[in-house]
């Protein structure tokens, strides 16, 4: 699927710190690519398609 591209999207995330930004799951790459590419498959919506 389109994981290559769907992982370039998370490449900037960082590690925020509790106060001011999001927890340690939220910015899991390889749950986000995995997410990504499920959605296409289910929806056959591939956002990322060449």
């Amino acid at each position: 699927m389109g994981s290559e591209r769907a992982e370039s999207l998370f490449s900037g995330v960082t590690q925020i710190d509790e106060r001011g930004g999001v927890k340690d799951w939220a910015t899991d790459r390889e749950q986000a690519v995995r997410l990504w590419d499920l959605a296409a498959e289910l929806t056959g919506v591939n956002a990322f398609a060449a």
